[in-house]
């Protein structure tokens, strides 16, 4: 859940100074009012290029474009109903963000009646979210664009643009990781052979084009109802089109098997040998509202406090609009000649860091968990 709104001009301008105004806000969708203080730092002209550099789609399409996974969208899907918007309660640090359950429990069933049952509860539990922090770091340095104007918007745009690109599909890793992890170690399906050392469902190449309503069977033995959401290589997204378009018309229906299903590929999972298989695709299978992810923001940046040539404040993602940064940042001297500068140069260093914690669904029953890893296998022949 969005834990901030957009920054006035004033704070833009008190973090950023007058460059990158007109930068930062054109990103977060809104125009440069004019007469504002600062608005004379650069022409009207130079901040329209600015904003064009940072519109353009054909600068994202080829050499800016970012990595193709969207491992975050189903951390996102159901954020809202998994867990409660615990990061606007955190209130420090150190403060430790709990997450209460409900246990399962399998009631004796009676035949008979008594006068002094002793009765049975299913209780509670309680887990700890771990919170960790991304950060990328921009420098820029005055004197490298002195007189240039436009070369220099353009060059913090850019900054700006690929540091969170880069972020971003750090993140996306991370969260494929926490899937991998996390995965169930048991799995009561039998669309293949369990592999109970490796925890995943290995599916024979034989039976790859009915895979998803192999895995429908499988949701079901394993007590889970859709809508399913569906992680997976890339690659696989030919099959997955090629199959879900096949309909009755063709002499082989395999349409009929995606109900219930959303898909969501990914460039950073790589199939290939685990354990003695080798798969030519791989999979996660998560219920909906099965994993959440919460952000928060440090209390230092919501005050926007100032020490000096330091200060701390927030700022909305360019490409996450649904979170919110801590910005750190420094006024500095330095020697920037290598850089293109000065040996006495006006420096500023920005750290922007993205705090948060991931979540999945607890199940009290030792090793499961509603994470389902698959994979579909080169052969017809489970390797032990």
């Amino acid at each position: 859940m969005l834990l901030a709104c957009l920054f006035s001009v004033a704070l833009f301008q008190n973090l950023f100074g007058a460059l990158p105004i007109g930068i930062a806000l054109y990103a977060i969708g809104e125009a440069l009012p004019s007469g504002i203080a600062g608005a004379n730092a650069y022409a009207e002209t130079v901040l329209q290029d600015a904003r064009a550099f940072i519109k353009a789609d054909a600068n994202k399409k080829f050499q800016l474009r970012p990595e193709f996974t969207k491992a975050m969208d189903i951390f996102l899907r159901d954020r809202d109903f998994t867990l409660p918007n615990l990061g606007t309660l955190r209130q420090a640090t150190t403060q430790a963000t709990t997450a209460l359950y409900l246990k399962k429990k399998a009631f004796t069933v009676g035949t008979t009646k008594g006068c002094s049952p002793s009765g049975e509860q299913s209780g509670s539990g309680s887990v700890a979210l771990t919170w960790g922090t991304k950060n990328v770091i921009i420098k820029t340095n005055f004197k490298q664009h002195a007189g240039n104007e436009v070369a220099q918007a353009r060059a913090l745009a850019n900054d700006l643009y690929n540091a969170e690109v880069s972020l971003w599909t750090n993140i996306d890793q991370d969260l494929i990781d926490y899937l991998n992890t996390n995965r169930s170690g048991v799995n009561a399906g039998g669309s293949g052979t369990f592999d109970a050392v490796n925890d995943i469902m290995a599916v024979t190449l034989a039976n790859e084009n009915y895979f998803y309503n192999l895995v429908t069977a499988d949701m079901q033995k394993n007590n889970y109802s859709p809508s399913f959401l569906e992680l997976h290589d890339t690659m696989w997204t030919a099959k997955q089109r090629q199959y879900v378009n096949q309909g009755a018309g063709n002499s082989a229906n395999t349409a009929f098997q995606f109900a219930g299903f959303e898909f969501f590929p990914s460039n950073l999972i790589t199939p290939g040998t685990i354990g003695g298989n080798t798969y030519t695709s791989l999979h996660y299978i998560v219920p909906a509202g099965g994993v959440a992810i919460v952000d928060w923001n440090d209390p230092l940046n919501r005050a926007n406090k100032v020490s000096g040539e330091k200060s701390w404040t927030t700022m909305q993602s360019l490409l996450r609009p649904e979170f919110t940064f801590d910005v750190y940042k420094i006024s500095d001297c330095a020697d920037t000649s290598a850089d293109g500068g000065g040996t006495q140069d006006f420096t500023e260093t920005w750290e922007i860091s993205f705090n948060y914690a991931k979540a999945v669904q607890p199940i009290s029953v030792a090793t499961e968990t509603p994470i389902f890893k698959y994979g579909v296998m080169d052969d017809n022949t489970f390797a032990s």
